[in-house]
């Protein structure tokens, strides 16, 4: 049986009990005027998340990645499908510690790298879905504690992130 991580990257190995449900997400990395935005849910309010979620059914994984942001965050999704410059897909066994759950998430990241006045702020701010969200410098990005699945799209992402 595969090994699977928590938000925290600790391992977690399904009882043999487990129901392994599988999950399609699409998230966003948006990197604006330098900074890259964050959301910290009450739940775990030490990790940051990248806003994005599951993927409804009829919807393809840019439409679910905007849906999710405006939900997580309350602002309107100013870029097209053509901002993205770049996007990632990776997969990931994901167990899902607030539902105690085990999934085979399916992840499709967006990287949208343009400066947007309309969603940039200074500080923090409360999200709809009982969390905050911060801009935080790209130059401090790795300082931050990252959601493990989250952290990993960063990774790959890193050498295509213009600044």
């Amino acid at each position: 049986m595969p090994t699977y991580h928590d938000r925290y990257g600790k391992e977690h190995t399904p009882p043999e009990s487990a129901v392994l449900k599988s999950r399609e997400g699409a998230f966003n990395l948006i990197v604006n005027k330098g900074h890259v935005l964050f959301l910290w849910e009450d739940y775990a309010p030490s990790i940051a998340d990248l806003p994005g979620g599951g993927i409804d059914t009829g919807e393809n994984a840019f439409q679910a990645s905007v849906r999710e942001f405006q939900e997580e965050t309350g602002m309107v999704y100013p870029f097209t499908e053509s901002d993205s410059i770049n996007s990632h897909h990776q997969i990931v066994q994901y167990y899902a510690d607030v539902d105690d759950e085990y999934w085979t998430y399916t992840q499709t990241y967006f990287l949208i790298k343009k400066d947007c006045s309309s969603i940039f702020f200074e500080g923090e701010r409360k999200t709809p879905e009982n969390g905050l969200m911060r801009w935080i410098p790209f130059s401090q990005v790795e300082k931050q504690l990252i959601h493990f699945m989250h952290n990993k799209a960063f990774q790959a992402f890193k050498a295509h992130i213009p600044l």
